[in-house]
């Protein structure tokens, strides 16, 4: 006979919790299993709430949980957890610095808002693929010219262009 067993997360930093777990011969997976196995693959399907509160515990753990396993990392850049203005999700490496005004103005679909915007999270996110304006490709680019040409009122168009402009400026004097 099969009996269902909850499968639950309790904290087992304390010596005592560790020692009783293995006498009753329960299991203890590392942090990077729980979420690698069951957190991440369904994160989209959790509360707003609760997904802020996995990754900020994340962001802020990340060494440990690099050094515990590497991989980690490659899956955590990939999860899409960070809100956009439009408030799609989108994953670390497909996001832009949300402290480049520029790019907020640019690209406002790929630029994290909210809570994980601020300065707190910022080196954990450039470590999972947040990128700068240095790191922009070609087709990002163009799409943003073809956006600027679709914006009926001229004020808009010579907002979001002059922006564009400035970001070409800067890359083109980099290289230089």
């Amino acid at each position: 006979v099969l009996v269902p067993v909850e499968r639950t997360l309790m904290d087992t930093a304390s010596s005592e919790v560790q020692n009783l777990l293995v006498q009753l011969g329960v299991t203890v997976l590392p942090t990077t299993a729980i979420l690698t196995r069951y957190v991440l693959p369904k994160i989209a399907s959790y509360p707003q709430e609760d997904i802020e509160k996995v990754m900020k515990y994340v962001l802020l753990h990340l060494k440990e949980i690099e050094d515990e396993d590497s991989s980690t990392k490659i899956i955590l850049g990939k999860t899409k957890f960070l809100e956009s203005i439009s408030g799609d999700f989108i994953a670390p490496e497909d996001a832009l610095n949300p402290v480049d005004i520029l790019l907020a103005e640019v690209f406002p679909n790929k630029v994290p808002v909210g809570e994980f915007a601020c300065e707190k999270y910022l080196n954990a996110l450039k470590s999972l693929g947040l990128r700068d304006r240095q790191m922009l490709s070609i087709e990002e680019l163009l799409e943003s010219c073809t956006k600027v040409t679709e914006i009926e009122e001229e004020e808009g168009r010579k907002k979001l262009g002059q922006a564009l402009l400035t970001i070409v400026q800067d890359l083109d004097e980099e290289k230089q």
